[in-house]
C-alpha cells in the first residue's frame, strides 16, 4: 500500500513539474489550446485564432466573367465583398454587374459557396455558386449560374484587386 501511495505521489510531483503551454490565455475567439497550440472555432484562423475567415476577400476586387456561347462575351466591372458579422460568411455586392448583394459561405480553408436561391434582381436568380482564393496570386476563381427568367447561364469569372 505505501508503494502504490508513493508511486501515486511521485506521479502527481511529476506531472506537476510539466510546463503548461497553455496557461497564458493564449486563444482569442473561443478557441482552445491543446498542446500549446490553438484549435479555432470554424471562421477563424491564426495562431491565437485572432484572424477572421473572410478578411482575405474585403475590399474591391476587378471582376472578369466569361460567359461561354457563341460569342464568348467578356464583362468586366468593379465588384466589392464586405464582411459578415459571422467570421464565415461574407458579402458579395455587385455581382454579374447587379445591384443586389449575395451571402457567401466558408466552405473550407480557401474556398467558399454562393448560398443559393438568392436574387440578383428582380429576374435574376443565383442557383449555384462557388469560388476558390489563390494565396500565391492573390485572386479568386468563381464559377456561377443564374437563372433569368427561363434561361440558365453559368459564368466563369476571375477575380484581382
Amino acid at each position: 500500500m505505501r508503494a502504490l501511495i508513493f508511486f501515486l505521489s511521485c506521479m502527481f510531483l511529476l506531472a506537476s513539474c510539466m510546463p503548461d503551454h497553455c496557461s497564458d490565455d493564449l486563444c482569442r475567439n473561443g478557441g482552445v489550446c491543446v498542446d500549446g497550440h490553438c484549435s479555432c472555432l470554424n471562421g477563424f484562423e491564426g495562431t491565437t485564432c485572432e484572424e477572421r475567415w473572410h478578411t482575405r476577400f474585403i475590399g474591391k476586387w476587378i471582376s472578369q466573367d466569361n460567359f461561354p456561347g457563341d460569342a464568348n462575351i467578356v464583362l468586366n466591372y468593379e465588384i466589392s465583398v464586405e464582411g459578415n458579422e459571422q467570421p464565415d460568411r461574407f458579402w458579395i455586392l455587385g455581382l454579374n454587374d447587379r445591384s443586389d448583394s449575395v451571402l457567401c459561405r466558408r466552405k473550407s480553408y480557401l474556398e467558399f459557396i454562393i448560398e443559393p436561391g438568392q436574387k440578383l434582381d428582380d429576374i435574376t436568380l443565383v442557383q449555384s455558386g462557388s469560388g476558390v482564393f489563390d494565396s500565391l496570386q492573390k485572386t479568386v476563381a468563381l464559377s456561377y449560374t443564374l437563372q433569368r427568367n427561363d434561361s440558365v447561364v453559368t459564368y466563369q469569372a476571375s477575380w484581382v484587386r
